[in-house]
């Protein structure tokens, strides 16, 4: 995450399709760390592009830490 200027380690991954075919809905879950904030954060994102369902999870996560990229 050092690319987005973000201090943070994400310890889990998962995606997972909510349907089949081209239209089908992907759904991603992160789970991250954030130095100086105790316990793990999570994050969910959802969108028919599986790159697109991956960063709204990390945004997600990232949101609910308070860290801003810099």
């Amino acid at each position: 995450m050092r690319a987005l200027g973000v201090d943070a380690a994400i310890h889990s991954f998962e995606e997972h399709s909510l349907g089949s075919g081209s239209g089908a809905q992907a759904v991603a879950f992160v789970e991250i760390t954030v130095p100086g904030r105790p316990g793990t954060l999570f994050g969910a994102g959802c969108s028919t592009s599986i790159v697109e369902a991956s960063l709204r999870a990390l945004v997600s996560a990232l949101n609910r830490s308070g860290v801003t990229a810099g």
